[in-house]
């Protein structure tokens, strides 16, 4: 695996260990703000079938070479975030990774589907008397000069089906960073108040879901995604994760990129943020079996 750093925004920096640019589905993130250390979505998976085709050997190797960069900053954070209960955010096999951490969780209870209920309620009980666990949704946390802001549970995507997701908000020296979770690009009117409400500097956004949907962006997304672009303070757009599943994702977005373009704001895969090569290997799954 390439040698990645950490990239430092103001007195605040961002490492982004996994996401589908860079071989695998996940969005886990570590941030830097001050000495505090905090990761979000600790988890990393593979879709399990595309182009009728199970994951490729160099899918298998990437997604161990991810995890085991998500177990080493596990290691050393601080504070641990889980945005909701799907296995490329959180992984519930090894708790012991939890030890002696702060847990900010997505409610197990309130404003979740059933199929995400059953994975908290066999996953958190493991965790008793060895993470501090903090339900997280709509909640303010301050650690010195940290804060720490999360939303109110929003839908993941076009319908609650598959869920709710916080986002959540660090805030550090004036520099504001957003991890968006499984929002699918903001397709719903409202979903992306949170973002325009605290006016981040940095957003890793997840994309739409454009290669379940024959391509199709949903019109509000775009405008959603398009109205970050003019909130005047966005530096940074990271746009990945399901997006990136889709091999043909700049066309699909091509006003969005125009629009970034002339509003003076970066708009990045993680790879390209990171500074490395882009591996959107799901999507290219076929290339690697036939080529």
């Amino acid at each position: 695996m390439e040698e990645v750093f950490s990239v430092k925004l103001g007195k605040m920096k961002v490492e982004i260990l996994a996401t589908e640019s860079l071989g695998v589905r996940s969005m886990s993130c570590l941030v830097t703000a001050g000495s505090l250390r905090i990761l979000i979505d600790p988890g990393v998976a593979l879709g399990p079938r595309r182009y009728g085709l199970s994951p490729h050997r160099r899918e298998v190797q990437t997604l161990w070479e991810r995890w085991f960069g998500i177990k080493k900053a596990l290691r050393t954070a601080d504070i641990v975030v889980i945005t909701h209960y799907h296995y490329d955010h959180f992984n519930p096999q090894e708790p012991g990774l939890f030890r002696g951490k702060i847990l900010f969780v997505k409610d197990p209870e309130r404003r979740i589907n059933s199929s995400q209920k059953r994975r908290a309620s066999a996953f958190l009980p493991e965790l008793s008397g060895i993470a501090r666990i903090e339900i997280a949704d709509g909640r303010v946390f301050s650690f010195g000069g940290v804060l720490l802001r999360f939303s109110e549970p929003v839908p993941h995507g076009e319908t609650v089906k598959r869920g709710y997701v916080i986002q959540v908000l660090v805030e550090h020296g004036g520099f504001r960073f957003l991890h968006t979770s499984d929002v699918g690009g903001y397709p719903l009117e409202g979903q992306n108040e949170f973002a325009l409400f605290w006016a981040p500097d940095l957003i890793f956004l997840d994309g739409p879901s454009t290669y379940m949907a024959g391509g199709r962006v949903p019109e509000k997304a775009m405008g959603n995604m398009a109205e970050l672009l003019r909130s005047g303070r966005l530096k940074k757009l990271v746009v990945d994760h399901h997006l990136l599943r889709d091999v043909s994702w700049k066309q699909r977005v091509k006003d969005l990129v125009e629009e970034a373009r002339k509003r003076g704001v970066d708009l990045l895969t993680a790879a390209e943020f990171m500074g490395t090569r882009e591996m959107p290997l799901e999507a290219r799954r076929k290339e690697l079996y036939f080529r």
